[in-house]
């Protein structure tokens, strides 16, 4: 099967080049711009994983007050439907079933380019019946390429947002981070290629924009901003929920908190390994496993291995509005390699203890506002966490000052403001709205 794969796929190929020459063609004829900005935005997960961490957030992060409309492609889905958002935002999901049926048959190569074709006439057609302006992604690797593809079948811009240092994955496990990639070597050649075309590179943390550089960027392509969580974090005056009860936790044990998916960037054997100093110096501690993912069975083998299954709680997926109660909750947060819920616990009024890396010393500033350690060193984790366990009065202390700072700095108005001012920069076109500004009443109020 694999043999008719190869042949079916190299017949396809002189055939692909007539079929995007067509689309190219199709697309610079059709597509004349809209007289108010409007923005395609390509995400990998689908649509119901990211409602499970509240879509609010990601409507922030390209809402503010200047697109007249944004479309959210789903272009990996499980189904073709579009569905409102609001006035402003639309999900896309994407699917081709019989790019579907020609991977179960075995026929993988053959699969990809049909699924090429699809996608892309499909865009084509969205982008030019919509009069999109310009598309935006979250990586320079895999929808940077989609994005790529569809900014030169079109012949608008494209932006690429930076919220990983790829470089350190690179160092730490030499493996690509897409599974599209058979080589890190290929995959980096992808992020260059994708960088160094791009209209604008968005990066919201100094680290980043170094990762960023590492790809080609340069000074006039990037749009530099802070990192803003979901509205509902910002706000503290909302009553608490007797999450413990909910979630099954223990009434009144401290909760020593981890919150991320559990893949190996993100270090989470490192907390179940810390765990072990914590069990032997605060017994009634309770570790909790906020987040799913492919290390999870592991994880519970490397606790039971460690005699900590009665310490440890794997929850799997914590939904809001849970999880900002979780950790208002949680005596600290442990941040090995931690994104946005860094922020979000931080927003929480919630203590930190982070390693040394990545875009942690950009939130813990000062050893006022939280303890950094060495990277990779589990035991002065759990240590870190001891001492916010055995002093937690001067730990609410330190997560009050951080709190204080970070509703400044990374304020949604400044946030707006500097994407606002770069994208009028790109496309000289006045916002869809001059005066508005992003509705923050959480969704369902």
């Amino acid at each position: 099967m694999r043999v008719i794969d190869l042949i079916l796929a190299a017949v396809l190929l002189p055939l692909s080049m007539l079929i995007f020459a067509a689309l190219w063609l199709r697309g610079h004829l059709r597509w004349r711009g809209h007289a108010a900005p409007r923005m395609m935005q390509i995400i990998s997960s689908t649509l119901e994983k990211e409602l499970q961490r509240g879509f609010q957030g990601r409507i922030l992060r390209t809402d503010f007050g200047y697109f007249d409309h944004v479309w959210h492609l789903h272009s990996f889905a499980d189904a073709r439907r579009d569905v409102s958002l609001g006035d402003r935002h639309t999900a896309v999901e994407f699917t081709v079933p019989v790019s579907d049926r020609l991977k179960a048959w075995g026929l993988g190569w053959t699969s990809r380019v049909w699924y090429a074709w699809a996608l892309s006439a499909a865009v084509i057609e969205l982008i030019c019946r919509e009069q999109i302006a310009v598309i935006d992604t979250a990586d320079a690797f895999l929808t940077g390429a989609q994005a790529w593809l569809f900014a030169w079948l079109t012949g608008i811009p494209y932006a690429i947002e930076i919220h990983r240092a790829y470089h350190d994955d690179y160092a730490s496990f030499g493996q690509p981070i897409f599974g599209l990639f058979k080589s890190g070597a290929l995959e980096r050649i992808v992020g260059r290629f994708v960088i160094r075309r791009a209209a604008r590179v968005i990066v919201d943390r100094a680290y980043y924009w170094e990762a960023a550089k590492r790809l080609g960027a340069v000074p006039e392509q990037a749009i530099r901003t802070r990192l803003v969580a979901d509205p509902v974090f910002y706000d503290a005056s909302e009553p608490a929920a007797d999450v413990r009860r909910q979630l099954g936790l223990p009434a009144t044990q401290p909760l020593v908190l981890f919150v991320g998916r559990l893949s190996y960037e993100k270090f989470p054997d490192d907390v179940v390994r810390a765990t072990s100093v914590v069990a032997r110096n605060f017994p009634e501690a309770v570790v909790v496993m906020a987040g799913d993912g492919p290390m999870r069975r592991d994880l519970e083998q490397l606790a039971q291995n460690l005699g900590l299954q009665t310490r440890v709680r794997f929850l799997g997926v914590v939904l809001q509005p849970a999880l900002r109660f979780l950790m208002r909750e949680a005596a600290v947060l442990v941040c090995p390699n931690t994104g946005l819920a860094m922020l979000e616990a931080a927003l929480c009024g919630c203590p930190l203890v982070a390693y040394d890396s990545d875009w942690h010393p950009e939130v813990i500033a000062s050893p006022q506002e939280g303890v950094l350690v060495r990277h990779r060193d589990h035991q002065a984790l759990g240590q870190a966490v001891c001492e916010m366990l055995r002093h937690p009065e001067r730990a609410k202390q330190m997560a009050a000052r951080l709190r204080d700072r970070l509703m400044r700095e990374h304020a949604p108005e400044r946030f707006q403001q500097d994407m606002r001012a770069g994208f009028q920069e790109l496309l000289g076109v006045p916002a869809a709205d001059a005066s508005a500004s992003l509705d923050l009443t959480p969704v369902g109020t």
